[in-house]
């Protein structure tokens, strides 16, 4: 019986092909919408997750200001005392202060404004380990490598018009710097395209003695990373006298990022809801449409001995079947709309590149959602074609 019911619901959406398709046309755009955001979104956290996952789990970032609100290049709020401060906290295995602000840079009598990025020799190399910054070709630079240069991925053929090659020189207002390597990507723009050079070269350019822009402390191994956050955060206090500063792990970032991420996707994807209640309202117009042009078929299946039950499921499992069809229509615009924004991300100039991965979890949500609410919507039209008495439906005009 359930399959005639499916092969009568079929043939009824048949007859009614424009009515049925301007119906399906609103689920598919509501679903659509919500699959899109919804895998966008994911792919936007997919991102920031490898970016911090590649950092490990022993990296504690201190930062003056706020954690969204940060001093921008050429800001500074810490400086070498609180860098000392971090160095004695127990727990600590190593401290690296950064400074990273603006400067000209010329290549063959070509200048640019590109981000500088001090950082101090020592402990370098255990710095590329911990966060995953790989060299694509050459070295970094050693305790004596002055006036060297390591540029970033990017850099290498968008920060001017000749291509840059190890071994070719760049002036950095002025100064000679010799380029000695070449990062592999990163996957962020602002990574990818700084020059890194020694710190103290840095602080020559930048006429900074004791500043720094960021400090970045790294655990020992089997040390509580959130419980270090809290101790650094704590002595550091006390000796600025105030917190007009933010010390996070990179697992409290990754967890705060997350948080609103998911916020964010909640909203977006309530105001895309509201095109799936429009599809919805659609639905239960159709059905009601449905009921009244077909009462006299109605009365006549009641006459033969149709139940209450038996019209109310037919007419279920047609507006249920209008919300299937939409969407899974809808689930499959959506995915691909959301996998074309992650293809073209890369050119949109965002700064990074969105991972955009559907999950089978949420192809099968996309999917049932849509039935059961086509199913919900089509209930009143349904319950009131069930309850027409058979005389009435047959005398029907």
């Amino acid at each position: 019986m359930i399959k005639d019911f499916f092969r009568y619901a079929l043939t009824s959406m048949r007859q009614r092909k424009l009515r049925s398709w301007l119906t399906i046309i609103g689920i598919i755009i509501g679903i659509a919408s919500i699959i899109a955001l919804i895998a966008i979104s994911q792919g936007m956290q997919n991102y920031v997750e490898e970016q911090f996952e590649e950092f490990g789990t022993n990296m504690i970032i201190i930062r003056p200001g706020t954690l969204f609100a940060p001093p921008g290049a050429g800001e500074y709020g810490l400086n070498e005392g609180d860098v000392d401060v971090i160095e004695r906290v127990a727990g600590v295995d190593y401290v690296v202060p950064m400074i990273y602000d603006y400067s000209n840079v010329e290549f063959h009598r070509e200048e640019v404004q590109a981000q500088i990025f001090g950082v101090p020799t020592e402990h370098l190399d255990e710095l590329m380990d911990d966060t995953g910054w790989k060299v694509e070709k050459g070295s970094v630079f050693k305790r004596d490598d002055d006036y060297s240069a390591v540029i970033g991925y990017l850099a290498k053929t968008e920060m001017f018009d000749d291509d840059l090659h190890i071994r070719n020189s760049i002036l950095i207002e002025g100064e000679k710097y010799k380029i000695i390597g070449i990062l592999e990507e990163i996957g962020n723009e602002q990574d990818d395209t700084m020059i890194m050079i020694p710190m103290d070269r840095a602080r020559d350019i930048v006429n900074k003695s004791e500043e720094v822009s960021m400090i970045m402390a790294f655990a020992k191994q089997g040390v509580d990373i959130n419980e270090l956050t809290d101790e650094i955060a704590d002595e550091l206090e006390d000796s600025r006298g105030e917190e007009d500063f933010t010390a996070m792990s990179s697992v409290q970032l990754i967890e705060q990022i997350s948080e609103i991420l998911g916020v964010i996707s909640l909203i977006v994807g309530a105001i895309a809801s509201i095109s799936l209640l429009v599809g919805a309202v659609g639905i239960m117009n159709t059905m009601y449409t449905s009921v009244l042009e077909r009462t006299r078929e109605i009365g006549v299946m009641k006459a033969i001995g149709a139940t209450n039950a038996n019209i109310l499921g037919i007419f279920l499992i047609e507006s249920g079947l209008i919300g299937l069809v939409g969407g899974t229509i809808g689930v499959a615009i959506g995915a691909g709309l959301a996998l074309l924004v992650g293809y073209i991300s890369p050119s949109l100039e965002l700064g990074f590149s969105l991972v955009i991965r559907i999950e089978p979890s949420l192809i099968i949500f996309g999917i049932l959602f849509a039935f059961i609410l086509g199913a919900i919507a089509g209930l009143l039209p349904a319950r009131s074609a069930s309850k027409l008495k058979p005389a009435d439906a047959l005398r029907y005009e």
